[in-house]
C-alpha cells in the first residue's frame, strides 16, 4: 500500500522517524515522476511512502498515453514492457525503471489511475 507525502522533508523525516524505532527502510528510490521510500508494518506488508515529481509536462504526456496504457493491460492483465503510445510520448528512458519495465508499466498505470486524476 502506498501513502503520498507532501515533499522529500516530509518523507525524510518519516524515514528517520521509521528507522529510530527499528524499522528497516529501503532508501529512497527515484522513479522520475515520484520518490519513494519502503519499508514493511509489524505484520509484513510492504509499504511505501512517495511524493510526486512529475513536471506539468510529464503529467499531461502520461494523461495522453495512459488512455492506450489502461486499454492495453485491461485486454491482457498483463503490463506490456513497451506499452501502446508509450515511445510517442518520448518517456521511456525517464519513466521507465531502467532494469524492471514491466514493474515500470505498473506504476506508471497506477500513477494514471491514481495521482494524475487528482
Amino acid at each position: 500500500m502506498a501513502f503520498k507525502v507532501a515533499d522529500e522533508k516530509t518523507m525524510m523525516q518519516a524515514k528517520e522517524k521509521l528507522e529510530n524505532a527499528g524499522f528497516e527502510v529501503v532508501d529512497p528510490t527515484n522513479y522520475h515522476i515520484f520518490r519513494s521510500i519502503y519499508f514493511r508494518d509489524p505484520d509484513g506488508h510492504r509499504l511505501e511512502l512517495a511524493y510526486d515529481t512529475a513536471t506539468a509536462e510529464e503529467i499531461k504526456k502520461l494523461n495522453e498515453v495512459g488512455p492506450e496504457m489502461m486499454a492495453a493491460w485491461a485486454k491482457s492483465r498483463k503490463p506490456s514492457s513497451t506499452p501502446p503510445g508509450f515511445m510517442k510520448a518520448k518517456l521511456v528512458n525517464k519513466l521507465y525503471i531502467s532494469s524492471y519495465p514491466i514493474l515500470g508499466t505498473l506504476y506508471l498505470i497506477i500513477y494514471y489511475l491514481i495521482v494524475s486524476k487528482q
